[in-house]
């Protein structure tokens, strides 16, 4: 059907899609031009520009002069039909004040500042270019006998010998796992396994990991836990610790705790559990690279870490033990890999870039303990100075270098966790295992902190990246949202 021309006699000038060089294409490329030409639907230019029209736009179809809308095309305004049915016009909403919500991509826009790195750290570069390498030449099954599978396997022996050089074991003493939890639920279930009741002792702030599972044997009659009391600033309280390891066939104790980032006194309570002769767990997640320890060195019969803690990637952590304590037994069955003691594929990238991060934490390049420590104390210092009744929790004790765990009166932390975030600052209410849900910390409460001010608790955890003066942009931040509250 051809276009019907305008009233003017003219065809409008519209654009059409052509390959640029259709006039110097085969013959019928140059018929169609000239068709198009002809009807007046191109200009002909032969420099590859020529400028071609769609036909002129549809018309617009009349309506009955009785029509609702009839008196919007007439000019005339809504005809009383229509203003019936639409109703009073609707009043214009206003945005309230206040900050402006970022974009759902700012976090990939660098426009955020990062304050949760307990949770899980930011890749070191070095750690990423070990685990691109990881996907790389790890792409086969490492149990497979092929060159290639070979490879996998090398890749991750190597990474076996660069954890066990950092804790100052055997490789074979190396089990890699999926996570942290899971190897802390394996160095569980190997002494937890018979079906008579084991004493367990445990301090009352260990990471839910471990009191979990051991909630979990308590229940199935197959564990005793003894709590061992902290005190104001979540730290373990020796002399009630020692008189519940006799009889006890394991302890946990969480090296740095990851709430409030007391850091426990390991040597004195290994003394006590080899006194005892009591097996040691040490759940060191948080403080492996962070803390200036010789691991090889401590008392300890079974060390879990895990990667993403390690400024390494998620999907790969490490259940080691000391050739004196029993050797873990396979929580996750099928295959033979680990030794027989952890079954299912490994995770090789994940590996790699975990053997990357010790190798770094060992050389003391992961981490700078001594500038992260000065950064928080002038973060808590302006915090204190900007935020009325702000308390900043265990500050009298040794923490981890890059944690401030605070508690604001007469607040909540979702409300602060959101004040936060819309201004583009990422905290968190204690544990990432739970920080998702508004759950009493049983951290808190073990230390005696009253419940009305633990309502309002926040931590702040950061890394080597960390500025200065985003520390302080955080501490405005927050500020910001307490005077908003008010």
């Amino acid at each position: 059907m051809g276009s019907r021309p305008s009233p003017g006699g003219k065809r409008p000038s519209q654009r059409r899609e052509l390959d640029p060089d259709c006039a110097r294409g085969d013959a019928f490329a140059r018929r169609a031009l000239a068709s198009l030409q002809e009807g007046g639907l191109c200009d002909g230019r032969q420099d590859g520009r020529s400028r071609c029209a769609r036909g002129p736009p549809r018309r617009a179809r009349a309506l009955p002069s009785g029509s609702p809308t009839a008196g919007d095309r007439d000019g005339a305004g809504p005809s009383p039909d229509r203003l019936r049915r639409l109703g009073p016009p609707r009043p214009r909403r206003r945005r309230k004040a206040g900050p402006r919500r970022l974009p759902a991509r700012a976090w990939r826009l660098g426009r955020v500042i990062y304050l949760d790195h307990n949770a899980s750290s930011l890749l070191d570069p070095r750690v990423r270019d070990a685990f691109l390498r990881g996907l790389e030449e790890g792409w086969a099954n490492p149990s497979s006998l092929h060159a290639p599978g070979r490879r996998s396997r090398a890749l991750v022996e190597e990474a076996r010998e660069r954890v066990a050089a950092l804790l100052g074991v055997a490789p074979g003493q190396v089990t890699f796992t999926s996570s942290g939890t899971e190897a802390l639920n394996q160095a569980l279930e190997t002494v937890c396994c018979g079906p008579d009741p084991v004493p367990v002792v445990a301090s009352a702030v260990e990471h839910p990991a471990v009191r979990g599972k051991l909630d979990q044997l308590q229940e199935q009659g197959r564990a005793q836990v003894r709590e061992a009391p902290v005190d104001g600033d979540a730290r373990l309280r020796l002399e009630a610790f020692a008189e519940l390891l006799p009889g006890a066939r394991l302890a946990a104790l969480v090296a740095a705790q990851n709430e409030v980032g007391t850091v426990q006194p390991v040597e004195e309570a290994g003394a006590a559990c080899a006194v005892a002769r009591v097996p040691l767990l040490l759940d060191a997640t948080q403080a492996v690279g962070r803390l200036d320890r010789d691991w090889g060195a401590l008392p300890w019969d079974y060390l879990v870490l895990s990667g993403h803690k390690l400024r390494a990637p998620r999907g790969a952590a490490a259940l080691v033990h000391r050739r004196l304590a029993p050797t873990p037994l396979p929580l996750v069955l099928g295959g033979g890999q680990e030794r027989g003691r952890r079954a299912g594929t490994e995770a090789v990238a994940s590996i790699v870039a975990l053997g990357e991060a010790c190798r770094l934490a060992a050389a003391g390049e992961l981490f700078d303990p001594p500038g992260l420590r000065a950064r928080r104390e002038a973060f808590e210092a302006e915090l204190l100075a900007r935020v009325k009744g702000l308390t900043v929790l265990a500050r009298g004790v040794e923490r981890l270098p890059q944690t401030t765990a605070v508690c604001v009166p007469s607040r909540t932390s979702e409300a602060l966790l959101a004040g936060l975030d819309l201004r583009g600052v990422c905290a968190s209410s204690g544990s990432a295992c739970s920080s998702g849900a508004a759950l009493p910390s049983h951290v808190l409460a073990a230390m005696g902190v009253p419940a009305a001010l633990a309502r309002g608790r926040l931590r702040f955890s950061f890394g080597p990246e960390t500025t200065s003066a985003q520390l302080s942009a955080a501490a405005t931040a927050l500020a910001e949202v307490c005077a908003a509250a008010s």
